[in-house]
C-alpha cells in the first residue's frame, strides 16, 4: 500500500499527459477528416470551368471600371468647361450599372471556389490570385501598420518589425500577377506553415499582401520574433 501511495501521484500525472495528447491528436484527426470532405467536394467540381468563369468576370469588372472613370472624369470636364453635363452624367450612370452588375457577376462566379480548399490546391488558386488574395489575407492589416527594421537576408525578403509595440519577423515574397509557379510556391508555404504547430517551427501570425505597382503584389508573413536568434533558443 505504501508503494501505490507513493506512485499513485506518478501515474495521474503520466495518465493526465496522455489524455491531453490524445485530445490533440483527436482533434488533429477532426482537422484532417474536415479537409478531406472539404477536397473531396472540390474535386467533384469542374474546377477549369469555374476558375475560367471567375477570371473572365474579373476581366470584365477591370473593364467595367475604367469605364466609370472615364466618364466621371468627362463630367468634370464639361463642368470646368461650362458644358451641359446632362450627357456626361447620362453616360455616367450606364457605366456604374455596367459596373455593379459585373461586380455581381464576379461575386457569383467565385462563391463556390471561396473556403479553405481554396489553399488545399495551390496551383488552382495561384491561377486567381485576387480571389486567394481576398481568402487567405488577415483582415485589416497593411504594411503601414508596420515599423520595419533591418533585413536578416541577403536578399531582404526576411526583416524585422514592430506592430503594436510587439517585435515580430516578416517575410516578403514579390508575387507578379500571372506568375502561377511563384504564386503556388507561396500558397504551399502558407500551407504548411498554417498546419504545422511545433515548438522548432516559427509560429505563424498574421497574412497580408500589399500592391507595389500594377500586377505587382507582395505577400507578407509575419512570424512570431524569438529573442535568441532561433527557434532552439
Amino acid at each position: 500500500q505504501r508503494r501505490e501511495r507513493k506512485l499513485l501521484p506518478g501515474l495521474k500525472e503520466r495518465a493526465t499527459e496522455a489524455l491531453a495528447a490524445l485530445d490533440q491528436w483527436l482533434s488533429r484527426l477532426e482537422m484532417l477528416r474536415v479537409r478531406v470532405e472539404q477536397e473531396e467536394r472540390w474535386l467533384a467540381m469542374d474546377v477549369d470551368a469555374l476558375v475560367s468563369a471567375v477570371q473572365e468576370c474579373a476581366k470584365r469588372k477591370r473593364i467595367t471600371q475604367r469605364k466609370v472613370k472615364r466618364a466621371l472624369q468627362e463630367v468634370k470636364y464639361c463642368e470646368e468647361d461650362g458644358d451641359d453635363t446632362a450627357e456626361a452624367r447620362k453616360n455616367a450612370d450606364k457605366a456604374a450599372a455596367a459596373h455593379k452588375k459585373a461586380q455581381k457577376a464576379y461575386k457569383d462566379a467565385v462563391r463556390p471556389l471561396m473556403g479553405p480548399a481554396l489553399t488545399a490546391f495551390p496551383e488552382v488558386a495561384a491561377r486567381v490570385p485576387e480571389l486567394a488574395m481576398g481568402a487567405l489575407a488577415s483582415s485589416g492589416v497593411s504594411l503601414d501598420d508596420y515599423v520595419v527594421g533591418k533585413r536578416l537576408d541577403e536578399r531582404g525578403y526576411v526583416m524585422e518589425a514592430e506592430r503594436d509595440g510587439e517585435r515580430v519577423v516578416l517575410k516578403s515574397r514579390p508575387l507578379p500577377d500571372g506568375d502561377y509557379s511563384t504564386m503556388s510556391r507561396f500558397m504551399r508555404e502558407l500551407q504548411r506553415l498554417r498546419d504545422l504547430r511545433h515548438p522548432h517551427v516559427a509560429e505563424l501570425r498574421t497574412v497580408f499582401f500589399e500592391q507595389r505597382k500594377t500586377g505587382v503584389y507582395d505577400g507578407y508573413l509575419e512570424l512570431r520574433r524569438y529573442e535568441y536568434g532561433g527557434v532552439a533558443q
